[in-house]
C-alpha cells in the first residue's frame, strides 16, 4: 500500500510530464498507465477536456470488450448448432457473431482518436 502510495504521490507531484501513447499503450512519462488513470490524473489538474475524451475512450473500450464477448460466444454457439446438433440457424448465429466482432475494430480506432485528443489536451494544459 506503501508503495502505491508512493507511485501515485510521484506521479501526480511531477508537472511537466507528458502523456504519449507508445506501441498501442498509454504512458504517462516513462510509467504505463490505464485509462483510469489518466482520467483521473486529467481530473486532478482540473483539464475537464482531456477527462472527458479519456472517458469517452474507456465507455468505448468497455462496450467493446462487451460485443467481442458476445460476438465470440454467438460464434462459438452457431458452430455448435450447425456443426453438432445440424441446425442451418447455426450460420446465422456465426454471421451474427462475426459481425459483432467486426464491429468492434472499427470502434476501436474510434477509442484511438478520443485518447489522442485527450493526450492532445492535457499535453496542452501541461506545458
Amino acid at each position: 500500500m506503501l508503495i502505491l502510495s508512493l507511485l501515485m504521490f510521484g506521479l501526480t507531484s511531477v508537472h511537466s510530464q507528458t502523456m504519449s501513447v507508445r506501441g498501442g499503450k498509454l504512458y504517462y512519462g516513462d510509467l504505463k498507465i490505464s485509462l483510469q488513470k489518466a482520467k483521473d490524473l486529467a481530473l486532478e489538474k482540473r483539464n475537464t477536456d482531456a477527462f472527458e475524451s479519456f472517458s469517452k475512450a474507456r465507455k468505448i473500450r468497455g462496450w467493446n470488450l462487451f460485443w467481442a464477448g458476445l460476438g465470440g460466444w454467438e460464434v462459438g454457439a452457431g458452430s455448435v448448432n450447425l456443426l453438432v446438433n445440424e441446425r442451418p440457424v447455426g450460420a446465422l448465429d456465426m454471421l451474427l457473431g462475426g459481425l459483432l466482432v467486426g464491429m468492434t475494430f472499427k470502434r476501436e480506432k474510434r477509442a484511438l482518436v478520443y485518447i489522442n485528443k485527450g493526450i492532445e489536451q492535457f499535453n496542452q494544459v501541461q506545458k
